[in-house]
Protein backbone atom coordinates (compact mmCIF):
# COMPACT_ATOMS: atom_id res chain seq x y z
CA UNK A 1 0.00 0.00 0.00
CA UNK A 2 1.26 3.50 -1.25
CA UNK A 3 2.04 5.58 2.12
CA UNK A 4 0.43 9.14 1.50
CA UNK A 5 3.03 11.73 2.59
CA UNK A 6 1.72 14.86 4.65
CA UNK A 7 1.69 17.63 2.18
CA UNK A 8 4.80 19.86 4.24
CA UNK A 9 3.69 22.62 6.52
CA UNK A 10 3.38 26.15 5.80
CA UNK A 11 6.41 28.22 7.48
CA UNK A 12 4.32 31.58 8.53
CA UNK A 13 6.78 33.26 10.08
CA UNK A 14 8.59 32.97 6.95
CA UNK A 15 5.86 34.02 4.97
CA UNK A 16 5.57 37.21 7.22
CA UNK A 17 9.21 38.15 7.31
CA UNK A 18 9.32 37.94 3.32
CA UNK A 19 9.92 40.92 1.79
CA UNK A 20 7.48 40.86 -0.94
CA UNK A 21 7.25 44.79 -1.82
CA UNK A 22 10.33 48.00 -2.11
CA UNK A 23 9.93 50.05 0.03
CA UNK A 24 8.90 52.22 -2.76
CA UNK A 25 5.90 50.38 -3.62
CA UNK A 26 4.54 50.66 0.43
CA UNK A 27 4.82 54.07 0.22
CA UNK A 28 2.74 54.34 -2.92
CA UNK A 29 0.23 51.77 -1.30
CA UNK A 30 -0.21 54.36 1.38
CA UNK A 31 -0.46 57.34 -0.87
CA UNK A 32 -3.16 55.78 -2.88
CA UNK A 33 -4.40 54.62 0.35
CA UNK A 34 -4.73 58.45 0.96
CA UNK A 35 -5.78 59.34 -2.05
CA UNK A 36 -8.56 57.14 -2.93
CA UNK A 37 -11.72 58.79 -1.10
CA UNK A 38 -11.60 61.27 -4.11
CA UNK A 39 -12.04 58.65 -5.78
CA UNK A 40 -14.58 56.45 -3.79
CA UNK A 41 -16.81 59.38 -3.16
CA UNK A 42 -17.03 61.28 -6.31
CA UNK A 43 -20.19 60.91 -7.85
CA UNK A 44 -20.76 58.91 -10.73
CA UNK A 45 -20.97 60.73 -13.35
CA UNK A 46 -17.67 61.98 -12.80
CA UNK A 47 -15.69 60.09 -15.44
CA UNK A 48 -12.92 62.55 -16.53
CA UNK A 49 -12.30 63.10 -12.60
CA UNK A 50 -12.05 59.69 -11.76
CA UNK A 51 -9.85 58.93 -15.03
CA UNK A 52 -7.43 62.12 -14.08
CA UNK A 53 -7.12 60.68 -10.35
CA UNK A 54 -6.14 57.47 -11.86
CA UNK A 55 -3.48 58.86 -14.20
CA UNK A 56 -2.01 60.65 -11.28
CA UNK A 57 -1.19 57.73 -9.41
CA UNK A 58 0.48 55.74 -12.36
CA UNK A 59 -2.90 53.57 -14.41
CA UNK A 60 -2.73 54.03 -18.22
CA UNK A 61 -5.81 55.06 -18.97
CA UNK A 62 -7.46 55.90 -22.30
CA UNK A 63 -10.09 58.25 -23.62
CA UNK A 64 -13.59 57.77 -22.39
CA UNK A 65 -13.11 55.21 -20.00
CA UNK A 66 -15.86 54.52 -17.80
CA UNK A 67 -14.60 53.19 -14.07
CA UNK A 68 -17.67 53.61 -11.51
CA UNK A 69 -16.45 54.85 -7.88
CA UNK A 70 -17.51 51.78 -6.27
CA UNK A 71 -14.90 49.91 -7.92
CA UNK A 72 -11.83 48.18 -5.41
CA UNK A 73 -8.40 48.69 -7.35
CA UNK A 74 -5.48 47.40 -5.71
CA UNK A 75 -2.11 48.93 -6.97
CA UNK A 76 -3.75 50.78 -9.81
CA UNK A 77 0.03 52.02 -11.14
CA UNK A 78 -0.38 48.27 -12.36
CA UNK A 79 -3.34 48.95 -14.74
CA UNK A 80 -3.52 49.78 -18.34
CA UNK A 81 -7.35 50.26 -19.71
CA UNK A 82 -7.83 51.16 -23.08
CA UNK A 83 -10.04 53.64 -24.51
CA UNK A 84 -13.69 53.38 -24.34
CA UNK A 85 -13.53 50.10 -21.84
CA UNK A 86 -16.50 50.39 -19.11
CA UNK A 87 -15.49 48.82 -15.49
CA UNK A 88 -18.91 48.05 -13.65
CA UNK A 89 -20.08 49.06 -9.70
CA UNK A 90 -18.03 47.14 -7.37
CA UNK A 91 -16.08 45.06 -9.75
CA UNK A 92 -12.42 43.99 -8.04
CA UNK A 93 -9.25 44.60 -9.94
CA UNK A 94 -6.64 42.89 -7.74
CA UNK A 95 -3.44 44.34 -9.74
CA UNK A 96 -0.63 42.97 -8.00
CA UNK A 97 0.08 42.02 -11.50
CA UNK A 98 -0.43 44.10 -14.78
CA UNK A 99 -3.48 44.25 -15.86
CA UNK A 100 -4.66 45.05 -19.31
CA UNK A 101 -8.51 46.16 -20.56
CA UNK A 102 -8.47 45.89 -24.17
CA UNK A 103 -10.66 49.16 -26.39
CA UNK A 104 -14.01 48.86 -25.84
CA UNK A 105 -13.96 45.97 -23.21
CA UNK A 106 -16.44 45.59 -20.72
CA UNK A 107 -16.24 43.93 -16.98
CA UNK A 108 -19.66 44.10 -15.51
CA UNK A 109 -20.72 44.59 -11.77
CA UNK A 110 -19.13 42.20 -9.49
CA UNK A 111 -16.89 40.72 -11.62
CA UNK A 112 -12.86 40.15 -10.00
CA UNK A 113 -10.07 40.13 -11.96
CA UNK A 114 -7.19 38.33 -9.66
CA UNK A 115 -3.57 39.38 -10.74
CA UNK A 116 -2.40 37.70 -7.74
CA UNK A 117 -1.89 34.59 -5.71
CA UNK A 118 0.49 32.29 -3.79
CA UNK A 119 2.64 29.27 -4.76
CA UNK A 120 0.76 26.58 -2.48
CA UNK A 121 3.63 24.62 -3.21
CA UNK A 122 6.13 26.89 -1.20
CA UNK A 123 6.10 26.25 2.47
CA UNK A 124 6.83 29.81 2.22
CA UNK A 125 3.69 30.43 -0.09
CA UNK A 126 5.66 33.01 -2.29
CA UNK A 127 3.57 35.54 -3.43
CA UNK A 128 2.93 35.38 -7.07
CA UNK A 129 2.08 38.63 -9.40
CA UNK A 130 0.73 36.95 -12.42
CA UNK A 131 -0.85 39.09 -15.41
CA UNK A 132 -4.28 39.60 -16.55
CA UNK A 133 -5.16 40.39 -20.40
CA UNK A 134 -8.80 41.15 -21.32
CA UNK A 135 -9.14 41.56 -25.08
CA UNK A 136 -10.94 44.49 -27.37
CA UNK A 137 -13.93 44.18 -27.54
CA UNK A 138 -14.31 41.57 -24.86
CA UNK A 139 -17.31 41.10 -22.20
CA UNK A 140 -16.28 39.65 -18.49
CA UNK A 141 -20.27 39.32 -17.42
CA UNK A 142 -21.23 39.51 -13.71
CA UNK A 143 -19.82 38.53 -10.95
CA UNK A 144 -17.33 36.16 -13.19
CA UNK A 145 -13.99 35.32 -11.85
CA UNK A 146 -10.41 35.54 -13.96
CA UNK A 147 -8.02 34.07 -12.22
CA UNK A 148 -3.75 35.19 -12.60
CA UNK A 149 -2.28 34.49 -15.95
CA UNK A 150 -5.19 34.20 -17.71
CA UNK A 151 -5.66 35.80 -21.26
CA UNK A 152 -9.33 36.44 -22.40
CA UNK A 153 -9.11 36.82 -26.27
CA UNK A 154 -10.58 39.35 -28.25
CA UNK A 155 -14.97 39.56 -28.58
CA UNK A 156 -14.77 37.12 -26.22
CA UNK A 157 -17.65 36.77 -23.41
CA UNK A 158 -17.52 35.57 -20.24
CA UNK A 159 -20.71 34.12 -19.05
CA UNK A 160 -22.45 35.50 -15.35
CA UNK A 161 -20.52 33.28 -12.35
CA UNK A 162 -18.03 31.83 -14.86
CA UNK A 163 -14.83 30.88 -13.14
CA UNK A 164 -12.01 31.25 -15.62
CA UNK A 165 -8.65 29.85 -14.63
CA UNK A 166 -7.28 28.83 -18.62
CA UNK A 167 -6.99 31.72 -21.09
CA UNK A 168 -9.90 32.17 -23.67
CA UNK A 169 -9.44 32.53 -27.11
CA UNK A 170 -10.63 35.50 -29.68
CA UNK A 171 -14.65 34.71 -30.06
CA UNK A 172 -15.14 32.15 -27.81
CA UNK A 173 -18.03 32.02 -25.44
CA UNK A 174 -17.74 30.44 -21.73
CA UNK A 175 -19.61 29.82 -18.97
CA UNK A 176 -19.65 27.72 -15.51
CA UNK A 177 -17.15 26.70 -12.64
CA UNK A 178 -14.42 25.87 -13.99
CA UNK A 179 -15.35 27.75 -17.35
CA UNK A 180 -16.04 25.57 -20.52
CA UNK A 181 -16.42 26.78 -24.63
CA UNK A 182 -20.17 26.71 -24.87
CA UNK A 183 -20.28 28.67 -28.36
CA UNK A 184 -18.37 31.25 -30.41
CA UNK A 185 -19.40 34.79 -31.40
CA UNK A 186 -17.48 34.57 -34.63
CA UNK A 187 -20.41 33.53 -36.95
CA UNK A 188 -22.22 36.43 -36.49
CA UNK A 189 -19.22 38.39 -37.19
CA UNK A 190 -18.72 36.93 -40.57
CA UNK A 191 -22.05 37.61 -41.26
CA UNK A 192 -21.78 41.24 -40.69
CA UNK A 193 -18.48 40.77 -42.52
CA UNK A 194 -19.69 39.63 -45.75
CA UNK A 195 -22.52 41.93 -45.73
CA UNK A 196 -20.45 44.84 -45.71
CA UNK A 197 -19.74 45.51 -49.58
CA UNK A 198 -16.25 46.93 -51.04
CA UNK A 199 -15.57 50.55 -50.47
CA UNK A 200 -15.16 51.14 -54.19
CA UNK A 201 -15.18 55.12 -54.70
CA UNK A 202 -11.85 55.77 -53.13
CA UNK A 203 -8.07 54.20 -54.01
CA UNK A 204 -5.89 54.03 -51.47
CA UNK A 205 -2.54 54.60 -52.13
CA UNK A 206 -0.05 53.19 -49.51
CA UNK A 207 3.99 55.12 -49.81
CA UNK A 208 6.64 53.29 -48.45
CA UNK A 209 10.41 52.06 -48.40
CA UNK A 210 11.33 48.54 -46.45
CA UNK A 211 8.09 48.43 -44.44
CA UNK A 212 7.88 44.77 -44.59
CA UNK A 213 7.04 45.14 -40.63
CA UNK A 214 3.88 47.44 -40.49
CA UNK A 215 2.74 46.71 -43.82
CA UNK A 216 1.10 43.47 -43.57
CA UNK A 217 -1.17 44.68 -40.70
CA UNK A 218 -1.97 47.81 -42.63
CA UNK A 219 -3.00 45.97 -45.89
CA UNK A 220 -4.85 43.56 -43.52
CA UNK A 221 -7.08 46.00 -42.08
CA UNK A 222 -7.88 47.37 -45.56
CA UNK A 223 -9.59 44.71 -47.40
CA UNK A 224 -12.69 46.73 -47.22
CA UNK A 225 -11.13 48.64 -50.14
CA UNK A 226 -11.32 47.44 -54.03
CA UNK A 227 -8.45 49.59 -54.68
CA UNK A 228 -5.44 49.56 -52.95
CA UNK A 229 -2.09 50.73 -54.56
CA UNK A 230 1.27 50.75 -52.66
CA UNK A 231 4.11 53.02 -54.19
CA UNK A 232 7.40 51.76 -53.32
CA UNK A 233 11.23 53.90 -53.41
CA UNK A 234 13.44 51.08 -53.67
CA UNK A 235 13.03 49.15 -51.02
CA UNK A 236 15.30 45.78 -50.08
CA UNK A 237 13.26 43.84 -47.78
CA UNK A 238 10.23 41.96 -48.68
CA UNK A 239 7.59 45.20 -48.76
CA UNK A 240 6.89 44.09 -52.53
CA UNK A 241 6.47 40.16 -51.94
CA UNK A 242 3.89 41.70 -48.75
CA UNK A 243 1.97 44.13 -51.39
CA UNK A 244 1.36 41.50 -53.92
CA UNK A 245 0.65 38.81 -51.68
CA UNK A 246 -2.38 40.92 -50.48
CA UNK A 247 -3.45 41.20 -53.79
CA UNK A 248 -2.42 45.36 -53.64
CA UNK A 249 -1.03 47.00 -57.06
CA UNK A 250 2.92 47.74 -56.73
CA UNK A 251 4.37 50.51 -58.00
CA UNK A 252 7.82 51.67 -58.42
CA UNK A 253 9.16 55.42 -57.57
CA UNK A 254 12.14 56.46 -58.23
CA UNK A 255 13.02 60.06 -56.67
CA UNK A 256 15.26 62.81 -58.15
CA UNK A 257 15.63 65.02 -55.37
CA UNK A 258 13.48 67.73 -56.94
CA UNK A 259 9.60 68.43 -57.33
CA UNK A 260 7.35 65.92 -57.60
CA UNK A 261 7.49 63.95 -54.49
CA UNK A 262 6.09 60.86 -54.15
CA UNK A 263 2.42 61.81 -53.77
CA UNK A 264 2.36 64.64 -56.14
CA UNK A 265 3.72 62.33 -58.73
CA UNK A 266 1.00 59.73 -58.04
CA UNK A 267 -1.36 62.41 -58.57
CA UNK A 268 -0.09 63.22 -61.84
CA UNK A 269 1.24 59.98 -63.47
CA UNK A 270 -1.58 57.61 -61.95
CA UNK A 271 -4.50 56.69 -64.15
CA UNK A 272 -7.01 56.70 -61.16
CA UNK A 273 -10.31 55.03 -61.63
CA UNK A 274 -11.67 56.34 -58.90
CA UNK A 275 -13.41 60.06 -57.75
CA UNK A 276 -11.00 59.77 -54.45
CA UNK A 277 -8.26 59.27 -53.05
CA UNK A 278 -6.75 58.28 -49.58
CA UNK A 279 -3.04 58.83 -48.55
CA UNK A 280 -1.94 55.93 -45.67
CA UNK A 281 1.19 55.64 -44.17
CA UNK A 282 2.37 51.33 -43.21
CA UNK A 283 2.25 52.60 -40.00
CA UNK A 284 -1.54 53.95 -39.97
CA UNK A 285 -4.11 51.14 -39.40
CA UNK A 286 -7.65 51.97 -40.32
CA UNK A 287 -10.80 50.02 -38.33
CA UNK A 288 -14.30 49.54 -39.27
CA UNK A 289 -15.35 52.77 -37.30
CA UNK A 290 -13.47 54.89 -40.06
CA UNK A 291 -14.19 52.21 -43.43
CA UNK A 292 -18.35 53.19 -41.94
CA UNK A 293 -17.62 56.61 -42.12
CA UNK A 294 -16.02 57.06 -45.15
CA UNK A 295 -18.76 54.49 -46.91
CA UNK A 296 -21.32 56.71 -45.54
CA UNK A 297 -20.44 60.48 -46.66
CA UNK A 298 -18.36 60.04 -50.06
CA UNK A 299 -21.24 59.51 -52.06
CA UNK A 300 -23.57 62.15 -51.20
CA UNK A 301 -20.67 64.97 -49.61
CA UNK A 302 -20.34 68.14 -51.51
CA UNK A 303 -17.06 68.36 -50.35
CA UNK A 304 -13.87 68.16 -52.14
CA UNK A 305 -11.14 66.77 -49.37
CA UNK A 306 -11.91 65.71 -45.69
CA UNK A 307 -9.51 65.65 -42.72
CA UNK A 308 -8.62 62.43 -41.06
CA UNK A 309 -7.82 62.39 -37.25
CA UNK A 310 -5.09 60.16 -35.79
CA UNK A 311 -4.55 58.43 -32.38
CA UNK A 312 -0.49 58.61 -31.58
CA UNK A 313 2.18 56.68 -29.63
CA UNK A 314 5.13 57.36 -27.81
CA UNK A 315 7.76 54.82 -26.23
CA UNK A 316 5.02 52.49 -26.96
CA UNK A 317 2.26 54.53 -24.93
CA UNK A 318 -0.56 55.49 -26.12
CA UNK A 319 -0.92 59.33 -26.59
CA UNK A 320 -4.13 60.61 -25.39
CA UNK A 321 -4.01 64.37 -24.79
CA UNK A 322 -1.79 66.89 -26.23
CA UNK A 323 -1.60 68.71 -29.70
CA UNK A 324 -3.88 66.20 -31.95
CA UNK A 325 -2.81 64.86 -35.12
CA UNK A 326 -4.53 65.61 -38.20
CA UNK A 327 -3.94 65.86 -41.84
CA UNK A 328 -5.92 66.46 -45.32
CA UNK A 329 -5.28 62.90 -46.57
CA UNK A 330 -8.65 62.27 -48.13
CA UNK A 331 -9.49 64.17 -51.34
CA UNK A 332 -11.00 63.94 -55.07
CA UNK A 333 -8.39 63.19 -57.32
CA UNK A 334 -9.18 65.87 -59.74
CA UNK A 335 -9.50 68.84 -56.76
CA UNK A 336 -5.96 69.55 -56.42
CA UNK A 337 -2.35 68.30 -54.94
CA UNK A 338 0.40 68.98 -52.15
CA UNK A 339 2.12 71.99 -52.18
CA UNK A 340 4.59 73.00 -54.68
CA UNK A 341 8.16 73.55 -53.77
CA UNK A 342 10.98 73.73 -56.09
CA UNK A 343 13.58 72.00 -53.17
CA UNK A 344 17.02 70.47 -54.19
CA UNK A 345 17.70 67.40 -51.84
CA UNK A 346 17.02 69.21 -48.95
CA UNK A 347 17.11 66.17 -47.58
CA UNK A 348 16.45 62.52 -47.94
CA UNK A 349 12.27 62.77 -47.56
CA UNK A 350 11.27 61.69 -51.43
CA UNK A 351 7.66 62.19 -49.74
CA UNK A 352 5.73 65.26 -49.10
CA UNK A 353 5.14 65.74 -44.86
CA UNK A 354 5.16 68.98 -44.18
CA UNK A 355 3.54 69.91 -47.44
CA UNK A 356 -0.34 70.50 -47.17
CA UNK A 357 -2.96 70.19 -50.30
CA UNK A 358 -4.23 72.98 -51.89
CA UNK A 359 -7.50 71.92 -52.76
CA UNK A 360 -10.35 73.97 -55.14
CA UNK A 361 -13.48 73.42 -52.72
CA UNK A 362 -14.52 72.96 -49.25
CA UNK A 363 -13.06 70.34 -46.72
CA UNK A 364 -14.87 68.04 -43.84
CA UNK A 365 -14.12 66.37 -41.37
CA UNK A 366 -13.81 62.27 -40.32
CA UNK A 367 -14.05 62.50 -36.89
CA UNK A 368 -13.46 58.26 -36.54
CA UNK A 369 -9.63 57.91 -35.50
CA UNK A 370 -6.76 56.36 -37.60
CA UNK A 371 -4.35 54.39 -35.72
CA UNK A 372 -1.10 55.38 -36.04
CA UNK A 373 1.30 52.63 -35.03
CA UNK A 374 4.64 54.23 -34.74
CA UNK A 375 6.88 51.93 -32.73
CA UNK A 376 10.15 52.45 -34.63
CA UNK A 377 11.83 53.73 -31.87
CA UNK A 378 13.62 56.38 -29.80
CA UNK A 379 16.28 56.49 -32.48
CA UNK A 380 14.23 56.29 -36.00
CA UNK A 381 12.42 59.22 -33.78
CA UNK A 382 15.41 61.39 -33.58
CA UNK A 383 16.73 60.61 -36.85
CA UNK A 384 13.00 61.54 -39.20
CA UNK A 385 12.64 64.21 -36.78
CA UNK A 386 16.62 65.67 -37.78
CA UNK A 387 15.47 65.14 -41.83
CA UNK A 388 11.83 67.23 -40.94
CA UNK A 389 14.28 69.88 -39.09
CA UNK A 390 16.64 70.26 -42.22
CA UNK A 391 13.57 70.67 -44.34
CA UNK A 392 11.54 72.94 -42.49
CA UNK A 393 14.57 75.30 -41.89
CA UNK A 394 15.19 74.69 -46.48
CA UNK A 395 11.95 75.76 -46.62
CA UNK A 396 11.72 78.44 -44.36
CA UNK A 397 14.66 80.68 -45.86
CA UNK A 398 13.49 80.20 -49.14
CA UNK A 399 10.22 81.70 -48.21
CA UNK A 400 11.67 84.56 -47.00
CA UNK A 401 13.63 85.31 -50.04
CA UNK A 402 10.84 85.40 -52.19
CA UNK A 403 9.31 88.94 -53.10
CA UNK A 404 5.75 88.48 -52.13
CA UNK A 405 4.86 86.36 -48.87
CA UNK A 406 1.22 86.90 -49.87
CA UNK A 407 1.61 84.37 -52.63
CA UNK A 408 2.10 81.42 -50.23
CA UNK A 409 -0.91 79.33 -49.39
CA UNK A 410 -0.57 78.83 -45.60
CA UNK A 411 -2.63 76.97 -43.48
CA UNK A 412 -3.18 78.64 -40.16
CA UNK A 413 -1.32 76.64 -38.18
CA UNK A 414 1.62 76.94 -41.19
CA UNK A 415 1.29 80.95 -41.11
CA UNK A 416 1.66 80.96 -37.10
CA UNK A 417 4.27 78.43 -37.22
CA UNK A 418 6.71 80.20 -39.65
CA UNK A 419 5.67 84.09 -38.11
CA UNK A 420 7.20 83.21 -34.68
CA UNK A 421 9.85 80.38 -35.73
CA UNK A 422 13.02 82.33 -35.08
CA UNK A 423 11.26 83.38 -32.05
CA UNK A 424 13.25 81.62 -29.08
CA UNK A 425 9.95 81.62 -27.17
CA UNK A 426 8.42 79.60 -30.16
CA UNK A 427 9.36 76.35 -28.87
CA UNK A 428 9.25 77.10 -25.60
CA UNK A 429 5.30 78.59 -26.02
CA UNK A 430 4.51 75.03 -27.94
CA UNK A 431 5.34 72.99 -25.07
CA UNK A 432 3.43 75.05 -22.88
CA UNK A 433 0.63 74.96 -24.72
CA UNK A 434 0.52 71.36 -25.48
CA UNK A 435 1.67 69.76 -22.22
CA UNK A 436 -0.35 72.02 -20.24
CA UNK A 437 -3.47 74.06 -22.37
CA UNK A 438 -4.02 70.14 -24.01
CA UNK A 439 -3.40 68.24 -21.69
CA UNK A 440 -0.56 66.36 -22.06
CA UNK A 441 0.40 66.15 -18.47
CA UNK A 442 -2.64 63.39 -18.28
CA UNK A 443 -0.51 61.15 -20.38
CA UNK A 444 2.48 60.66 -17.82
CA UNK A 445 5.82 60.33 -18.77
CA UNK A 446 5.50 60.36 -22.05
CA UNK A 447 3.45 62.90 -22.30
CA UNK A 448 6.03 65.34 -21.14
CA UNK A 449 8.97 63.54 -23.21
CA UNK A 450 6.90 63.91 -26.53
CA UNK A 451 6.15 67.53 -25.12
CA UNK A 452 10.14 68.01 -24.96
CA UNK A 453 11.11 66.28 -28.18
CA UNK A 454 8.70 68.72 -30.08
CA UNK A 455 10.20 71.52 -27.81
CA UNK A 456 13.71 69.97 -28.94
CA UNK A 457 12.89 69.93 -32.56
CA UNK A 458 11.48 73.43 -32.63
CA UNK A 459 14.51 74.37 -31.24
CA UNK A 460 16.14 72.94 -33.67
CA UNK A 461 14.73 74.00 -36.93
CA UNK A 462 15.19 77.84 -35.29
CA UNK A 463 19.23 76.92 -34.89
CA UNK A 464 19.67 75.37 -38.14
CA UNK A 465 17.65 78.70 -39.67
CA UNK A 466 20.23 80.91 -37.46
CA UNK A 467 23.23 78.28 -38.46
CA UNK A 468 22.10 78.73 -42.30
CA UNK A 469 21.95 82.80 -41.99
CA UNK A 470 25.72 82.86 -40.31
CA UNK A 471 27.30 80.54 -43.33
CA UNK A 472 25.83 83.12 -45.84
CA UNK A 473 26.60 86.11 -44.55
CA UNK A 474 30.27 84.82 -44.20
CA UNK A 475 30.22 84.60 -48.00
Amino acid sequence: MTEIKPAPQIDVNANRKAKKWRLSVMLARVCWMLISPLFVFSPRPLWIWRRIILRLVGAQIGSHVHVYPSVKITMPWNLKIESDAAIGDKAILYALGQIEIGERATVSQYAHLCAGSHDYRSVHMDLLKTPIQIGSDAWVCADAFVGPGVRVGDRAVLGARAVVTKSVPDDAIVAGNPAKIIGTVRSKINRRVRMKQKIDLVTVVVPVKNEERNLPTCLAALERFAHIVVVDSGSTDRTKEIAIEFGAEFVSFDWNGKFPKKRNWMLRTYAFKTEWVLFIDADEIVNDAFCDALDRVLPTTLHVGFWLNYTNYFMGKKLNYGVPQRKLACFRTDAGEFERIEETNWSRLDMEIHEHPILVGSTGEITAKIDHRDFRGLARFLERHIDYARWEAARYLMMKSKARESELQLTRRQSLKYNMIESSLFSRLYFVYTYFVKLGILDGAAGYQFASYKRWYFQTVRNLIREQRRSDSSH
